[in-house]
């Protein structure tokens, strides 16, 4: 009975969010594509992508001005992994509704993915123009930066999303990362201290603050924190090992060098 009740809310909440969503956009559905439109969602909340694709396809033939449709089929051949269909469409729903943020996210976020860092960062400029305290977007701008090589940039970047809202650990972590590209290790170890202030259970900052101490003579910080890392991430316990014994050679060799 309680499963029964959990599923009717949900459905009534899922039909509610996308009344919500489609009268957002000032946006009526033709009865004709609604009915294409409902065939393709059913379709792909079972994972038949291309059976989805063929009635969007369906639901645009009848209204090609649909934003939400366009960017629906773009969602459906991300799925697939077709990155150059899905960008063409989820251009297509931002053309048709361009201030709509959650469009210009969908396609700022598949630039990044398929490693399109400037036009990732171009959208999400215009993101941040919509919606200036979007923090995500400048975090994804940083990353985008240090991909391109552009530290400084991507240093400004990540700062600006801390000023937005600073809860997110993955934005001292990115700053902590990108004093690591720089060679700063001080630096990045001091973010990375304050990345752990706010999350203690995240295995990569203990790997890459282990780093940081390394690179700088601090090993027995070092096999603290690759300790920590390994036992928060067994799976990837041969990278911890490498470091770990490659960090105990050093704290040896500076032992042996101290006793001459």
């Amino acid at each position: 009975m309680k499963f029964t009740y959990t599923v009717i809310l949900c459905v009534f909440v899922l039909a509610f969010i996308t009344i919500s969503f489609v009268n957002a956009q000032n946006v009526d559905f033709k009865p004709d594509s609604l009915s294409f439109y409902n065939i393709a969602e059913k379709y792909y909340i079972e994972g038949k992508y291309d059976l989805a694709i063929e009635y969007y396809k369906k639901a645009i033939e009848k209204q090609p001005d649909n934003a939400t449709i366009y960017n629906s089929l773009a969602t459906a051949y991300q799925y697939k992994n077709l990155y150059t269909e899905a960008i063409y469409y989820y251009k297509k729903a931002v053309e048709l509704y361009p201030i709509y943020v959650q469009y210009n996210e969908d396609l700022a976020d598949l630039y990044y993915k398929n490693k399109q860092y400037e036009k990732s960062i171009e959208i999400n400029t215009r993101i941040i123009q919509m919606d200036p305290a979007n923090y995500e977007s400048y975090f994804y701008m940083g990353t985008s930066y240090n991909f391109l090589d552009q530290y400084d940039e991507a240093l400004d970047c990540y700062k600006k999303a801390i000023e937005v809202d600073s809860k997110p650990y993955f934005a001292y972590k990115g700053i902590g990362d990108t004093y690591m590209l720089k060679k700063d290790y001080e630096s990045a170890i001091n973010y990375y201290l304050k990345t752990i202030q706010i999350i203690q259970n995240e295995p990569n900052v203990y790997l890459t603050l282990a780093q940081a101490y390394y690179y700088i003579g601090k090993y027995n910080e070092a096999l603290e924190n690759l300790y920590k890392y390994k036992s928060l991430d067994i799976k990837y316990s041969d990278i911890a090992n490498e470091w770990i014994a490659k960090t105990k050679a050093a704290l040896n060799k500076w032992k042996s060098l101290v006793a001459i």
